[in-house]
């Protein structure tokens, strides 16, 4: 290692891609002649449609007039009877508080992230019950931002089921690393 100042100079190697180009002009591919004959082409085209007008859905699904409550009701109650079933078999097998908890790892990628979890999650910390959006994001400064707001003013998770306080435990675990990684491109572009 050389003692001393580094000579000037010295820093990252030339790279040709980091200096600056003037900007290579290209031909417009269509002439004043061609833009105006396009433009009197598209003339006798439909008007775009009216925002305010409903348009029929393609794919032929029901307006919210054409659902049947009734079945709606139905399947609210048959989801909650499996809920609550779920519940008491966690609770039987000595999960905390009879909530299931996915086992395996969590995270992008991971086997506890795999599956979401039946069930309605109605706290801040939603997004991280298992496999949510926010169990299986990366780690990065916006994750650290959700789990902050998860958290609220006090830290509490107020309202949080366990399994929504593991997914942000394992989501400070994932910007824990994401932050230690930038740190050591920092040191080591300190060193060079």
């Amino acid at each position: 290692m050389r003692r001393g100042p580094a000579p000037p100079g010295s820093g990252r190697d030339e790279d040709p891609a980091r200096e600056p180009r003037e900007p290579v002009p290209t031909p417009d591919p269509m002439t004043e002649e061609d833009w105006r004959a396009w433009c009197d082409s598209q003339r006798d085209q439909d008007e775009p449609p009216d925002p305010d007008e409903e348009e029929p859905d393609p794919d032929g699904l029901p307006g919210p007039w054409e659902y049947d409550l009734d079945a709606i009701v139905a399947d609210c109650r048959r989801i909650t009877a499996e809920e609550a079933a779920a519940y008491a078999r966690a609770a039987r097998l000595g999960l905390a508080c009879g909530q299931p908890i996915g086992l395996g790892r969590r995270g992008p990628g991971q086997p506890g992230s795999a599956r979401r979890a039946p069930g309605e999650y109605l706290s801040r910390a939603a997004g991280f019950a298992a496999g949510m959006l926010l169990d299986t994001m990366p780690g990065c400064n916006a994750l650290a931002g959700f789990a902050a707001e998860a958290a609220g003013d006090d830290d509490t998770y107020d309202g949080a089921c366990d399994d929504e306080i593991a997914g942000a435990i394992a989501a400070w675990d994932r910007v824990e690393a994401h932050a230690a990684a930038r740190k050591h491109a920092a040191v080591a572009e300190f060193i060079r």
